[in-house]
């Protein structure tokens, strides 16, 4: 398990180079840290062709039963971001939220509603809204860590 929060970001970047997030390929152009609204987002993506794409990425270090679970304490920034994210599809942009779970045990990933319900229904109404939501695992090993493969991502209220 890998428990370091800043890591996440930088696995990502790295797999949204190599084309691993296959939703998210396609575009050529990556900033991180963007202003959007009261928020600074963690990538936006470009392509020439289309709509830009703003991500914000979110790390899990819980599993419970089988499935990676987010977040584990109230996060009011957190359902702020997927507000941010809603907003920006209804000005044209496309909008995602990727859970990356850092561990090598979770069959999927959940909202994890009994630590902030207020995230849960957030995260629901953001997707309903027209904001993506992906889930990737990790593969740990001592002195590394890697995104490995996309998880299934289950919304309904637990």
């Amino acid at each position: 398990v890998s428990v370091d929060a800043r890591l996440p970001n930088d696995l990502v970047e790295e797999a949204l180079h190599g084309g691993q997030i296959a939703p998210l390929a396609g575009y050529p152009t990556l900033r991180r840290e963007v202003p959007f609204g009261r928020s600074r987002l963690d990538f936006q993506l470009s392509a020439p062709d289309g709509p830009a794409c703003l991500v914000e990425v979110k790390s899990i270090t819980l599993v419970v039963d089988g499935l990676g679970c987010f977040p584990d304490a109230v996060t009011l920034r957190g359902r702020r971001h997927l507000n941010e994210l809603a907003v920006a599809v209804e000005a044209g942009y496309r909008a995602a939220v990727l859970f990356c779970v850092q561990r090598d045990d979770a069959a999927g990933m959940r909202p994890h509603d009994e630590s902030d319900p207020g995230f849960g229904r957030a995260l629901r109404e953001a997707a309903g809204r027209g904001v993506e939501v992906y889930a990737y695992g990790c593969r740990v090993e001592p002195g590394r860590i890697e995104i490995a493969r996309p998880l299934p991502v289950h919304l309904a209220p637990f």
